[in-house]
This record gives structure tokens, C-alpha cells and sequence, in this order.
């Protein structure tokens, strides 16, 4: 198969896939399992594709860069009659047919090899961490969808407690054991709930579209909803992360992969200030016969040292430049982990006491003042006091739990955790 025939299988293979993506329909339930969003997201994100494509280019990259220049072929007319010009080979003097060929010295090609291929393991870092940047997007988009219907949940929770509290001031009212302010006060309570579930479902809209548009899909798409976010394990220490991140980010890796190609253009600029060879056969004709060969050595003549010059100290500060781009990099991503792995225990903390201590007595109080407040004992502002501590309570905890998958959702990109 030649090269043309290969690039237009090449495009309709790809056209065909972009058709296939387009035609793909998400399943049932689309959106209330996390794992299923991000491995749809591995075969229909176009953020990904551009990344794999580029790599596949610099891939190719790697085959030009340690070829041969095309040879060249050269025809020359000897001892024309100028007055009676003529190209035709039997009415000149004589004709000569050289073929040349470069031929770089001194390792060149192999040099220009090893840069091409540093560079296109680079992209392929690339790919991997454009891949490991979209999933915690979805994770942290998911967290917010999440967030935004737990909010509104509670909103309906509060709203059904208000209700039993505004049953009870009611028939107090009724036994004229409290006033009508009692109950005046809790229908505004529960108007203020009502506003506030109307932001709160515009930004379930929002949080939904926001995923939507990370899984290029339509909103429409994301028929599911999450019910409760995936568990955790406990962060830990910092230095596991840290640990992970040096050795398996792929942010620093492809930096490292472009400092190793910049190396190698170092030490081809070197080179470039010594000769190159160019290698030519010539055929000698006369008349109608090839009478004589020839053998052709050429060699070009580094004579800009200045320019060759220029050219290494531009390789050099590249070279200093990509090494500067991993440190500054390395410092930014030990930042993000320790910042990131203390937002996730301090989260993880909060929870277990609001779980294991402050919900439980809250629950309790709540329930004590309300039979109390029924039953036409306690005050009404213990009563609201103790709704509005179940409220903010249930937020908090709500808050720590999107806080601490944030968390650790970043923590898995900056080790490259797929």
C-alpha cells in the first residue's frame, strides 16, 4: 500500500469515528454512577483526542528525523554551440548525470532520533495528563451536581420539619397555650426555605450542565443523579503523596522528556560547527554512450562560527530553560499535594465529629424540644434554635464530604492515578 493509499484509509477511519462518537447514545441512568461517567469520557472527550492525536504526529515525527535528506539528481549540458543552441544530448558536446546524497556525519541522525522520540514520549505524557486533568474536572463538577441536590434534600427536610412545627404552633394557638406570632414566624420560615429551594435547583441546572459539558454530552444526556458520593480511604501523611508525585506525575515526567530532548539538540548544535558530507556518482556521456564515471565528495564549510555559535547557546538556554519549567513545577504540584492532603484529614476529621458526636445530639435535642414544644411545654425559640442547629449541622457535614473527595480527587491527578 503506498502513502497516499494509506492516508485516505487513515481519514475515513478517522471520519468514521468521529461519526461513531456523534452517534453514540449515553445508557440509562446516565450520571448516577460516577465510575460510568469517567470511563465514558475515555472514548468521547475531543479534549483527549486532540492530545492523542498530537502524539500520534509526534510520533511520525521520530521516522522523518532520522531519515536521509531525498538525493539529488542533477543533468548538465557541456560545450553547447551557441550558434546553434540545442538541448538535444546528441548535438552538444557532451552531458553529465550526477546523483548526490548528504550523508550527515558524526551521529547527527541518531542525535536528531533520540530528540524526535524524547519529544513524542513527551506527548504521550501529555495525553496522559490531559486524561488525568478531565477526570478530576468531572469528579469536581459531580461533587458540585451532588452538592446542589443534597442542599436541595435538606431544604425538603427542613421544610417537612417546619410543617410539623407549624402544625404544632397551631394547635398551641388553637388551645391558646401560644400566640399567633408562634405561627406567623414559621410561615415565614418556611417562605424564606421555599426561596431558597429556587436557587438551589438553579444550580442543580448549572452543576448539571457543567458535567454535561465535560462529558460532551447534552444535559438532557444525564437522565441519572447521584445519590451519595464514592468512599474514601483516609489521606494520610503528606509523604506517600509526595513520594507518588515525584515518580508518577505526568506533568514532570513529559517536562523531563522535553529536557532530555533539549540535551540532545545541545549536543546537535554542537555538532553542526563540523563539516557534513554530500556523496555523488556521475555518468559521462558523449554522443549516444556513457563513456566514464565519476566519483563526487563533498563537504560543506562551517565558516559562520558566529551563527553556530548563536545556535548552541540557544539550545543551552532552552536546555536551562525546560530544567527550570520541572523545578518550578515540582515546587507548585508539593504545594498543591500538602494543601490538597490537609483539606482532605481536616474534612475527614469534621465528618467523623459531625457524625459520631454533633449530628447524633443535635438529632436528640431537636426531638426533645419538639415533643416538649407538642405536648404544650418548652419555648418556641428553643424549638427554632434547635431546627436551624439541624440546619446548618447537615450543611456542614455536606460540605465536608465535597471537600474531602475535592481533595482527594486532586490528590489522584497530581500522582497520575487514573
Amino acid at each position: 500500500m503506498n502513502h497516499t493509499s494509506k492516508l485516505l484509509v487513515f481519514i475515513t477511519a478517522l471520519a468514521l469515528g468521529v461519526a461513531a462518537h456523534a452517534a453514540d447514545n449515553p445508557p440509562p441512568n446516565f450520571g448516577r454512577n460516577l465510575n460510568e461517567l469517567l470511563d465514558w469520557s475515555e472514548t468521547h472527550s475531543p479534549m483527549v483526542d486532540a492530545m492523542r492525536f498530537e502524539a500520534d504526529a509526534r510520533r511520525q515525527q521520530v521516522i522523518s528525523a532520522g531519515a536521509l535528506d531525498d538525493p539529488m539528481f542533477k543533468v548538465e549540458w557541456m560545450e553547447i554551440d551557441k550558434s546553434s543552441p540545442n538541448l538535444n544530448p546528441n548535438k552538444v558536446g557532451g552531458m553529465q548525470y550526477t546523483v548526490s546524497q548528504a550523508l550527515p556525519l558524526w551521529g547527527k541522525r541518531d542525535i536528531k532520533t533520540r530528540a524526535a522520540q524524547a519529544s513524542a514520549e513527551a506527548a504521550g505524557q501529555t495525553v496522559a495528563t490531559t486524561r488525568a486533568q478531565l477526570r478530576a474536572e468531572i469528579r469536581q463538577a459531580y461533587a458540585q451536581w451532588y452538592r446542589a441536590l443534597a442542599s436541595l434534600r435538606i431544604n425538603e427536610e427542613q421544610m417537612a420539619l417546619l410543617k410539623q412545627m407549624e402544625a404544632s404552633a397551631n394547635q398551641r394557638y388553637a388551645l391558646g397555650k401560644a400566640t399567633q406570632a408562634e405561627a406567623l414566624r414559621l410561615q415565614t420560615e418556611l417562605s424564606m426555605q421555599a426561596n431558597e429551594a429556587l436557587g438551589l435547583q438553579n444550580a442543580v441546572e448549572q452543576a448539571r450542565a457543567a458535567l454535561a459539558a465535560w462529558l460532551n454530552v447534552q444535559p438532557s444526556n444525564l437522565t441519572g443523579q447521584p445519590q451519595q458520593l464514592p468512599g474514601l480511604s483516609p489521606a494520610g501523611e503528606s509523604v506517600r503523596w509526595l513520594d507518588a508525585v515525584r515518580t508518577q506525575n505526568p506533568e514532570l515526567a513529559a517536562l523531563r522528556k522535553e529536557a532530555e530532548a533539549a540535551r540532545a539538540r545541545l549536543e546537535l548544535a554542537g555538532l553542526n560547527s563540523r563539516p557534513d558530507l554530500n556523496v555523488g556518482l556521475i555518468a559521462n556521456q558523449m554522443g549516444k554512450r556513457v563513456n566514464s564515471y565519476g566519483l563526487m565528495l563533498e563537504f560543506s564549510l562551517p565558516l559562520q562560527q558566529g551563527a553556530k555559535r548563536a545556535e548552541q547557546s540557544e539550545a543551552a538556554a532552552m536546555l536551562m530553560k525546560v530544567q527550570a519549567d520541572e523545578e518550578t513545577r515540582l515546587r507548585m504540584i508539593e504545594r498543591d499535594v500538602n494543601q490538597m492532603n490537609a483539606m482532605a484529614n481536616t474534612a475527614q476529621r469534621q465528618i467523623e465529629l459531625l457524625d459520631k458526636t454533633l449530628l447524633p445530639q443535635a438529632e436528640l435535642t431537636l426531638q426533645s424540644v419538639l415533643a416538649g414544644f407538642s405536648a404544650g411545654r418548652g419555648e418556641f425559640p428553643m424549638l427554632l434554635e434547635a431546627q436551624q442547629q439541624i440546619r446548618r449541622l447537615r450543611q456542614m457535614r455536606l460540605i465536608a464530604e465535597v471537600e474531602a473527595f475535592t481533595a482527594m480527587s486532586g490528590l489522584q491527578r497530581m500522582t497520575g492515578e487514573q
